[in-house]
């Protein structure tokens, strides 16, 4: 809501204004193309043919008392906004002989593509994530002791992030979790909770976090250069002495 001092009331609540503040979040009663209601919690059409609120049926609309002291007041949209990457590949032709063209010439090219694919696309509404090509795996490869899973040829590499779902997800694994993968081989997978993490082996005290596409020794030494990882090193040095 843009604009101030719009005083409204809740239908069943009649004597108790509310002033609406900027920024303030509010749900849609369409009446029709033109007419719109407002409330501050979702409604529906009930049996009686007026807006009820779907968790409390005792809520409804709104409704305005003054127009408070604003000059302009508006509604903005709130959805969730799906983003993606377009790309545009220029390429370069060449003829066996003189072309001939120049602009603005219209020319048409016919494209037939020598790899070919179907692409499956399914969207995770929990992590609001585009998933790519989800590849499924069943019980009976997920080992418990090893905590490796067996997934004929699936194309991961350490590093990648996927999404886990199921109705009942095996021990250690929750639904619609973000996982990191790390490869054993082109069959078998396991799965982490975050990159990788270095502990202390002493107390478990997390150290730091390297990403999978970063050496972890290169990344360990660059620690020791920090204020904490001097205060360590002159501790192992005291105690190697």
């Amino acid at each position: 809501v843009k604009g101030s001092g719009i005083i409204v009331q809740d239908e069943t609540n009649v004597g108790v204004g509310t002033t609406l503040a900027d920024g303030t979040n509010l749900f849609v009663a369409k009446i029709n193309d033109d007419l719109v209601g407002i409330a501050t919690v979702r409604v529906g059409l009930g049996t009686t043919g007026t807006f009820v609120g779907l968790e409390n049926p005792v809520s409804t609309t709104l409704f305005f008392r003054n127009v408070g002291t604003g000059d302009t007041h508006s509604f903005k949209t709130n959805y969730s906004v799906i983003t993606g990457d377009i790309r545009r590949n220029l390429v370069t032709v060449s003829t066996a002989g003189t072309h001939g063209l120049s602009s603005p010439h219209n020319i048409f090219v016919n494209v037939n593509p020598q790899n070919t694919g179907i692409v499956t696309l399914t969207y995770n509404d929990f992590n609001r994530r585009m998933i790519v090509n989800p590849v499924g795996f069943a019980t009976a490869g997920v080992n418990t002791t090893t905590n490796a899973i067996t997934i004929n040829s699936h194309g991961f590499k350490t590093g990648d992030k996927v999404i886990h779902t199921s109705e009942l997800s095996s021990v250690g694994l929750t639904s619609d979790r973000v996982y990191y993968v790390v490869r054993v081989d082109d069959n078998v997978i396991k799965l982490s909770d975050d990159q990788r993490t270095f502990k202390w082996a002493s107390n478990g005290r997390k150290l730091m976090t390297v990403p999978f596409d970063e050496n972890p020794y290169s990344a360990l030494a660059a620690w020791f250069k920090t204020d904490e990882g001097v205060e360590v090193y002159g501790a192992i040095e005291k105690k190697l002495k």
